[in-house]
């Protein structure tokens, strides 16, 4: 009865590491580089939209946080530390991360420390930084919709993870949603967007 019992022990653990190990195979972290300079904003329904040459990036914003920092006028003192910012994308291509916003400067004019401070910026020995949370959906880039779209100060590379299985191809990532009219209007399905955010 006891052998019976080792046997069963040391199968379950061959037939868990077997599976554990089939599992990683499967389903592999892939990275690959995008870079991020153009975007769109919608106003009303809390979206912001980054333009990059593989895909598009839907981010909700019901907070404002990334518009108000978008569309502050002194945006230039800022810039978003690349290698620490993280971007991950699941099988379902649902985009999570934190992307590390900064200031050039450590000491700022008052006016801009309020802004800062504000909108939930700290400070450390570096000078004063955000972790911004961002959620969303990645949609393939259409190469039809181009256009005069408002951009970064600087553009980022930035590196992102992706879920990959191995026996699927790349083409299950849906469409971008995003549409321009014969008259220039930005949609995104039926949400009208906003290239400067009016």
């Amino acid at each position: 009865m006891r052998n019976i019992a080792i046997l069963s022990f040391t199968l379950f653990i061959i037939f868990t590491t077997s599976c554990n190990g089939l599992t990683k195979k499967l389903w592999n972290l892939h990275n690959y580089e995008e870079e991020f300079k153009h975007f769109l904003i919608n106003s009303q329904n809390g979206y912001v939209v980054f333009l990059a040459q593989k895909f598009h990036y839907v981010f909700i914003d019901n907070s404002n946080l990334m518009k108000n920092i978008l569309l502050w006028k002194e945006r230039r003192t800022l810039y978003i530390e690349a290698l620490a910012t993280k971007i991950y994308i699941d099988k379902n291509n649902q985009a999570t991360g934190e992307v590390l916003i900064r200031s050039f400067s450590e000491n700022l004019m008052p006016h801009r420390e309020t802004f800062l401070i504000n909108h939930g910026f700290k400070k450390d020995d570096k000078g004063w930084y955000l972790k911004l949370k961002i959620f969303g959906t990645r949609y393939l880039a259409n190469p039809n919709i181009h256009g005069n779209f408002p951009q970064l100060d600087l553009s980022y590379k930035i590196k992102i993870a992706e879920e990959l299985n191995k026996g699927e191809i790349l083409t299950a990532t849906a469409l971008t949603p995003i549409t321009i009219t014969a008259d220039g209007i930005i949609t995104i399905g039926k949400i009208l967007l906003s290239p400067f955010g009016n």
